[in-house]
Order: C-alpha cells, then structure tokens, then sequence
C-alpha cells in the first residue's frame, strides 16, 4: 500500500449475481450518464462483466467495503491499482529518477488518471461514503424477489424486435448446448462445429445479426445435419481444408448443402406424387361432358 508500506491482498468477495439483457442495457447506460468513461473505460466495462455489477453500480460498492476491510489503512489510490490499473499513471523516468536519488521508492510513485480525478467521479464517491465490511457479512448481491419485478417490468415495455432477439439467441444456445454433447467429442466433428459455435457467437453479439439472420440459420442448419448425419458428414470433415476463414466457412457449408440436398433428391427419386383426388365439381363438369358426348 502507498502509505503503510504493507502488501495488498485480494479480498474473499461474493459470488456474483445473475445479470440479463436488460439489466446490462441499463448498467451501460448509467456508466455514460455517469461520466465514467475514459482511458480506463474498457477496464471499467470488463469489470462490469466480470463482477456483473447491477444497474446503480451495488456490486462495485460491495467490492469497495470487502477491499477496506481486508486492507486496513488503505486508500483510494491503493484500490484504483488493484482493480482498474489503466487508471493508475506511473510517474515519467525524469521524477523517478529524481525520486530515486533522494531515496524514495519510485515503483509507487504515480498518480490517478483524469477521469478518476474528475470531481464528481462514482468511484471517488462510492469510497468516501463505504465503510469496511468482509463479504460474509454484506447483504446478497442478489435478490429474487426484486430480480423477478425488474424482469416482468422489462417484457412489459420490451419492442416485439428485442423480444424476437433474445428469444432466438436462447434457442440457438440451448441447440448448440444439446448438440456440442455429442460433436465436441468426435474426433472428425469438433473442429467443424467450433467453427459454426464460434460463427453464431460472434455474429449475435454485434448489431448486425439481423443481417446475417440467413446466414446464422444455415449455419444452424449444418449443425443439425452434422448431428443427424455423422457417417455422411466424415467425407467433408475428412477432407483436408488449406483457406481458412468466412470463406471456408462458406465453401463447406455449401458442400454439405449440394450432398444432403444430392441425398434427399435420390431418396425421394421414382417416388410418383399421389393422385390428387378429383373434387365434386370436377366430377359434375366430367358427368356433364360425357352426357353431350353421348349425345
């Protein structure tokens, strides 16, 4: 630590709690609307993810007291080091040079960044009101009962858009969660699926995926024929591939696209469609037309 001298210790914090779509839409909105942005931003929002801080920031203040009290004597500057480091700016070489020739220990000589210096700023505030308490004695970071009114009060102003969104990111993660128990494990199988895994994560994360809608579905699509189709997807799979990239992405699918559909057209090849059955009005036009024949 800066002032004592004494070693910093990682303290015992809570487990973290759920956090959902809409729950995250709001964390990030409060973050801008709250001026923490800035050279430390991305560390902040990976952060966010990490300890999956709640819409006012509740988790951060939690990790806050279990700092101070693992850490007595600490101060602003000491948490800033161990949680947020790009907010923490070493000195140039010409002060720790200076520092160094009168004796002082120039590998915590530094200073805090701009934004946490910035009056007004959430973390200097958080500090200054928290008080020391060890997690085993904090109140849980999650709470059912208000979880589940915050959820029902989202779906009660969710855009039928959103709403599709979510709903067809959690089939396609509860299909690729039922299909990665049997691909993961083929020795022929697994590097193709990571493949289409990987494709499907990516692209859903973005704002793009309504664009890439078709392509997710063909992609999903493959998945399915691997699973239902192993011994015929070995002749792809085995096949040695030198492009890497969307565009192998794309050239494989559209093998397995020609050899299925190859194999559904073969099946179903000398199969004639069935007689549709003639209607009652066809019947009366065919009666009638007889009578006038024999006529």
């Amino acid at each position: 630590m800066l002032e004592t001298g004494e070693p910093i210790y990682s303290p015992v914090m809570q487990e973290p709690p759920l956090l959902t779509e809409d729950l995250i839409k709001e964390t990030e909105e409060f973050v801008l609307r709250t001026g923490s942005v800035g050279a430390g931003c991305s560390q902040l929002l990976s952060d966010m993810q990490a300890f999956k801080v709640t819409s006012n920031m509740r988790c951060l203040l939690f990790v806050v007291k279990a700092f101070l009290a693992a850490n007595p004597g600490c101060i602003l500057e000491d948490f800033v080091r161990w949680h947020s480091p790009p907010d923490w700016m070493e000195n140039d070489t010409s002060s720790d040079l200076e520092n160094a020739s009168d004796g002082g220990d120039v590998s915590t000589k530094g200073q805090l960044s701009s934004r946490m210096q910035k009056e007004g700023n959430l973390w200097r505030e958080l500090w200054d009101t928290s008080k020391p308490v060890p997690a085993v004695r904090q109140a849980p970071l999650y709470d059912e009962e208000l979880a589940v009114e915050g959820i029902l009060d989202a779906l009660e102003e969710i855009s039928p858009p959103e709403l599709f969104k979510q709903l067809f990111i959690a089939v396609l993660g509860t299909g690729l969660v039922i299909a990665e128990a049997t691909l993961s494990t083929h020795s022929s199988l697994s590097s193709f699926y990571n493949e289409c895994k990987n494709y499907i994560a990516v692209t859903c994360q973005g704002n793009i995926w309504a664009e890439k809608l078709d392509d997710i579905c063909q992609v999903y699509e493959t998945v399915e024929t691997m699973l239902l189709n192993q011994d015929e997807e070995l002749k792809i799979t085995g096949q040695p591939e030198e492009t890497t990239g969307t565009s192998d992405m794309k050239n494989r699918l559209k093998k397995l696209s020609l050899i299925f559909s190859g194999k559904n057209k073969s099946s179903s090849k000398g199969k004639k469609p069935p007689k549709a059955a003639a209607s009652p009005a066809d019947k009366l036009s065919s009666s009638v037309e007889n009578e006038w024949t024999i006529l």
